[in-house]
């Protein structure tokens, strides 16, 4: 009879649904998470965005308009540089510069590198942590979450939403549309899968709602994000991994 329900038990173990892979941890996760600075020549910030570590822990990826955007800021104002900026909540904090390495313009990223020395002379337990790409292509409805700085805020801000749907029209690539506003600064922010909590977008920008033609562009409330195979395939092309 023991024998039996022995049996039975390692039957139903068999035929048992598998446990369910645990949640992603926000704290985490946002260690991965940088803001992209430009500081003039005084140490002021002039213009902010958002990157995280990616490949082999010496790489920033973020979205090439902001690369683009903040170069354009140091030739008009006449100097500066680009850093990476992260306060813990911990009280860690570090601050290094970076270098462009590539950029795929069609796709609107860019890769940028740092050195690790740096960031362990200003906070020796600070554990730089390269963010896992999830090769999953997502669905409409799927839910996701994306990190990014807003404005000057010291903390990047965790957004909690769903993909609304997908866009390919000319001259664009296809796109994740998200059913939740990007706002200023947390462009080039990472998307993460609010199952797996792998990385599966870049957030690349607002959804502009034209009202009336010819009348100025409002916020529509959705944003996109580009797919993070192109990030998987640059990162590939420039032996970073």
């Amino acid at each position: 009879m023991n024998l039996l329900f022995a049996l039975w038990l390692w039957l139903f173990a068999q035929n048992a649904a598998p446990p369910a892979p645990p949640k992603p941890n926000a704290a985490d996760l946002e260690k991965s998470v940088v803001k992209i600075v430009v500081l003039d020549s005084q140490g002021q910030m002039q213009s902010a965005g958002t990157g995280f570590f990616v490949g082999n822990g010496k790489i920033v990826a973020t979205a090439a308009h902001v690369y683009l955007e903040a170069a354009k800021v140091i030739i008009d104002r006449g100097g500066g540089q680009i850093v990476i900026v992260k306060n813990s909540r911990s009280g860690k904090r570090f601050l290094a510069p970076v270098e462009f390495v590539t950029a795929d313009y069609g796709h609107d990223l860019a890769l940028l590198r740092f050195d690790p020395a740096i960031v362990k002379q200003q906070a020796p337990e600070f554990a730089i942590r390269a963010l896992e790409v999830d090769d999953h292509k997502l669905d409409i409805g799927d839910a996701v979450m994306f990190y990014g700085y807003f404005g000057a805020d010291e903390f990047p801000l965790l957004s909690r939403t769903t993909v609304a749907g997908f866009t390919s029209s000319p001259p664009s690539p296809e796109q994740i549309v998200l059913d939740l506003p990007a706002n200023p600064g947390q462009s080039g922010g990472p998307v993460f899968s609010a199952e797996s909590g792998k990385l599966v977008g870049v957030v690349a920008s607002f959804v502009p709602a034209f009202l009336t033609p010819g009348s100025l562009p409002t916020h529509s409330g959705l944003s996109r994000s580009v797919e993070v195979v192109h990030l998987k395939r640059l990162i590939e092309s420039a032996d970073v991994r």
